[in-house]
């Protein structure tokens, strides 16, 4: 039999090609009861995306064309899946491609902090 609190844990897919960066939010976002599995690179994540529904994805879109495709795989897969944005790029045909494919925000790296980010995520899932 479940347990009431199992069924709560939400499931996070953190797309991040920086080690350190994904190591940082992943350790923040599991102090809050979150579970987050971490992909290093865009075909760990489709991979992950094959098997398991997340209740968000956290990509970053440093390869637009991959990023890109990824949104568009996981739309394929399962519909509606909540994406976070979080990039380098400030162009605004990148960020009107990803509004676009369905990302529920776009922010720059640069201008967010952790904690501003967590409760982004945690609003949305």
């Amino acid at each position: 039999m479940v347990k009431a609190a199992e069924k709560s844990v939400k499931f996070v897919l953190l797309v991040e090609d920086d080690l350190f960066l994904a190591s940082l939010i992943k350790a923040d976002l599991e102090k809050t009861g979150i579970i987050v599995q971490h992909a290093g690179d865009y075909d760990e994540a489709k991979e992950i995306l094959k098997v398991k529904k997340p209740a968000l994805v956290l990509l970053d879109v440093v390869f637009p064309d991959k990023g890109f495709g990824l949104m568009r795989f996981s739309r394929e897969k399962y519909g509606s899946l909540p994406f976070i944005v979080i990039s380098n790029l400030q162009k605004e045909s990148d960020v009107k491609a990803c509004k676009d494919l369905g990302a529920c925000d776009y922010l720059l790296k640069s201008q967010i902090s952790i904690d501003h980010l967590i409760d982004k995520i945690k609003a949305l899932i």
